[in-house]
């Protein structure tokens, strides 16, 4: 309320100084003019306007043209006529209007609002001045004026007793509960009455332990303080978010570069695979009389033709199949066989040759140790006729 009264009284002081130093200029100082500032500006606050004074110069001369027929302009130029005497009435305009509306209609509300807050709390405060009656009458002296001095030396003496049992009592917590002025309740209840008391006091005071709860979580201050907590926690959340989405793109980076390795592989392991299959389409293109592939030779009878070319002819097994003959075919010197033993024939003689060497007899093959710098081990090079040592015309000894 008090801004408002201050907002009042700087409203009636630019209206009265303006007006006052307008409407009645080279004045000398004296304190009637301070009354005069605040003076009629304050009555026309409860309705006073001073309606002959607002406008003294034209009321003149409207009543000058009405009365002597004289033009309006010729008479503002009288006693009352002040320069910037319009001045006034536009001001007073402005202040009744802030004034006496808006200020006063604000303070009328201010007062009512207060009305209402101690009309609430009534009862309360007048439970609280009837208990201050009650015990200030109840430590009223007993005896009338002018016998009061008499009940005062009593109190005196009572007090003096009070402090020297204190001094010589050996238990201190009982000396401080003794109380000379107990103005309370309970000097005047009994057990029962005093335990009901405190179940009551206990009961006002967790209802006002909730109302303060309840004030202070609906408060502007609280509802701040909870939106920033959990403003706090959704940042932490939305943190954490970020951090598990970058973790996840390592994660999925990490797993795509698995994946093209892979199928890089993949891709390899295919390229191998077509080009085996590729060999053994062109190995299962040859003819079979010309290549014997995946068997084990048994035995081989070999009968030289030219220089560079043997005819032989064969026993082979495969999948553990019986001894079977192939047909006499060339043979092709690159190529890996798996020899059991090798017979080479010419028209004198057939020589019997094992991996180890050779042997006369090809009835009872005896084997031999290895000779060093052999090279027919694992691979029909050694027919080769170059890498052979003749042993007669047309006999050859691998």
């Amino acid at each position: 309320m008090s801004y408002i009264i201050v907002m009042l009284v700087v409203s009636l002081l630019a209206f009265g100084l303006a007006r006052q130093s307008i409407t009645y200029p080279n004045e000398d100082w004296h304190w009637l003019l301070v009354r005069n500032v605040f003076y009629k500006p304050y009555f026309m606050l409860y309705g006073e306007v001073y309606a002959d004074e607002i406008d003294t110069c034209g009321d003149e001369a409207w009543d000058s043209h009405l009365e002597k027929g004289v033009p309006i302009t010729n008479s503002t130029y009288g006693a009352t006529c002040v320069p910037g005497y319009w001045i006034p009435p536009v001001l007073m305009t402005f202040f009744l209007l802030v004034a006496n509306i808006l200020l006063m209609s604000m303070l009328i509300a201010i007062f009512n609002n207060i009305f209402d807050q101690t009309d609430e709390i009534a009862q309360q405060i007048w439970l609280f001045q009837r208990y201050r009656q009650v015990m200030e009458y109840e430590s009223t002296p007993f005896v009338p004026p002018p016998f009061t001095p008499l009940s005062h030396a009593g109190l005196a003496i009572r007090y003096i007793r009070m402090k020297l049992s204190a001094l010589y009592d050996k238990d201190p917590d009982r000396s401080r509960q003794k109380k000379m002025f107990d103005f309370s309740l309970k000097l005047f209840l009994n057990a029962d009455q005093v335990e009901k008391l405190h179940d009551f006091e206990e009961d006002c005071m967790d209802d006002l332990a909730r109302d303060k709860e309840m004030r202070k979580r609906t408060s502007n201050e609280e509802r701040i303080q909870r939106t920033a907590e959990r403003t706090d926690i959704i940042l932490n959340r939305l943190n954490d978010l970020a951090s598990k989405e970058v973790t996840t793109r390592e994660t999925v980076g990490e797993l795509d570069n698995r994946l093209l390795a892979i199928e890089k592989t993949q891709t390899e392991i295919l390229d191998c695979l077509r080009s085996i299959m590729t060999s053994q389409l062109t190995t299962s293109s040859i003819p079979e009389e010309r290549l014997c592939v995946d068997v084990r030779i048994l035995w081989l009878k070999l009968y030289v033709i030219s220089e560079f070319i043997v005819e032989f002819q064969t026993a082979v097994a495969e999948s553990d199949a019986d001894e079977a003959t192939a047909p006499v075919a060339q043979i092709r010197l690159s190529q890996r066989y798996f020899l059991g033993y090798l017979i080479v024939c010419s028209p004198e003689q057939c020589t019997c040759i094992f991996p180890t060497g050779p042997h006369g007899s090809t009835e009872d093959p005896a084997l031999l140790s290895p000779r060093p710098h052999d090279r027919r081990y694992g691979s029909m090079l050694s027919l080769d006729p170059a890498n052979v040592t003749p042993v007669k015309s047309m006999s050859y000894v691998i």
